[in-house]
Parts: C-alpha cells; sequence; structure tokens
C-alpha cells in the first residue's frame, strides 16, 4: 500500500513540476510575443505618418510619443530578459535531476531487458 502511494506521489509531483516548468516558459514566451505585437505597432503607426508627411511639429510630438513608446518596451524587454534569467536559475538544478532520473530509469529498464532475454537464451539452450 505504501508503495502505491509513493509511486503515485512521485508521479504526481514530476507532472506537477514539469507542468509548472512548462507554464512558466509560456508566460516568458507569451511577454516576448506581447513586446513583438508592440514593436510592430509602433512601427506601422510611423510609417503611417511617415506617408502622411504632416507638418513638421506633428511629427516631433509622434517622434517623441514613439521614443517613449520604444523606451517603454526597452524595459520591458529588459524585464523579460530578468525574468527568463531568474527562471533558468530557479529550475536548473531541477530539471537536471529529473533529466538524471529519466536517463537512470531508462538505463536500468534497458538492462533488465537485456538481462531477461539472455535468461530467457540461456534456459531455452537448457
Amino acid at each position: 500500500m505504501l508503495q502505491c502511494f509513493t509511486s503515485l506521489l512521485v508521479t504526481g509531483t514530476t507532472c506537477g513540476f514539469l507542468s509548472l516548468c512548462a507554464t512558466l516558459l509560456a508566460v516568458g514566451c507569451a511577454q516576448f510575443e506581447k513586446l513583438n505585437a508592440t514593436l510592430l505597432d509602433i512601427r506601422q503607426k510611423c510609417t503611417k505618418l511617415r506617408d502622411r508627411q504632416e507638418g513638421a511639429k506633428d511629427h516631433t510630438i509622434t517622434n517623441s510619443n514613439s521614443q517613449g513608446k520604444l523606451n517603454a518596451c526597452i524595459r520591458h524587454h529588459q524585464d523579460i530578459t530578468t525574468y527568463m534569467q531568474q527562471l533558468e536559475d530557479a529550475l536548473n538544478v531541477g530539471l537536471c535531476g529529473h533529466f538524471l532520473i529519466l536517463l537512470a530509469t531508462m538505463c536500468f529498464a534497458a538492462f533488465s531487458v537485456v538481462t531477461v532475454q539472455y535468461s530467457k537464451c540461456c534456459m531455452l539452450q537448457h
């Protein structure tokens, strides 16, 4: 009974940890997509204004507005890269441990298959 409970606990923890990692990475990717959309929006607005070629005063106001938006995008990008670096630092050991456990499991499974096949061959010969 204890082995079943432990197996369920380990399986739940492993799947939960990987789901958490995937969710946190998806948040970072969504932030990069949001930043990309904002930059494309700024580019389109600047292109439309350049095509209209209104007075120099309007361009100055729009350019300062665009510059402010670009500065906000730069800060947002720095925040995203900081988040991703902290995420990597926090999950690095856990993901490495998970990888090593999976690697050991595959090695033990392969060893078991080989030894079972070998013992069956030996039994058939005798």
